[in-house]
């Protein structure tokens, strides 16, 4: 029997306050066809650091940030073993080693929010369309967050503390009103 693959695996949290409801900061994987944490592999560039790779990837994904260096990761959670698992990508079963870390803004994200577009891969969701999914299939991972995560989705704290009810441009409202 041949031994089973292993990949390190690091994501980025980043939870808003929009009109008082919890949204998610996700990525759409038009690849595998659902919605996922910022985030990814760890690779060469980030010396097994699975913070080096959470950061890279939040730059890598969310480009407004590159201008935006105000902000911090903290762990939210701790190394986490998830699988073996079929990986369609690496077409065999893989033994995932995730990290999830918590991106908090030193100040208002109104940039990064208002540069979102409708052909963004990024999108807002509310956290009840994350738990229970009707318009958009959900990555594995957000379960994974809501039952290793004390307290589920609903107790991890906000990456900046206001409500940001009103920031939005065109774009961003109309994403929001799929509430």
């Amino acid at each position: 029997m041949s031994e089973l693959k292993q990949s390190r695996v690091a994501l980025v949290v980043i939870k808003l306050k929009f009109r008082d409801t919890p949204y998610y900061l996700m990525r759409n994987n038009k690849a595998w066809g659902d919605v996922s944490f910022v985030g990814g592999h760890v690779d060469e560039r980030d010396a097994d650091s699975l913070e080096r790779a959470a950061h890279r990837e939040l730059l890598e994904e969310v480009p407004s940030l590159k201008c935006e260096r105000s902000f911090d990761l903290n762990i939210l959670t701790p190394q986490l073993d998830y699988g073996p698992v079929y990986s369609a990508s690496a077409k065999t079963q893989v033994v995932y080693d995730l990290q999830f870390f918590l991106l908090l803004f030193h100040q208002t994200p109104e940039s990064v929010i208002t540069s979102l577009r409708k052909r963004s891969m990024n999108v807002l969701l509310a956290q009840s369309e994350l738990l229970q999914p009707t318009r958009y299939k959900v990555a594995t991972l957000v379960e994974i967050l809501n039952n290793q995560y004390p307290g589920g989705l609903s107790a991890i704290p906000y990456s900046w503390p206001r409500n940001l009810e009103s920031i939005g441009n065109t774009a961003t409202q109309s994403i929001l009103a799929l509430k």
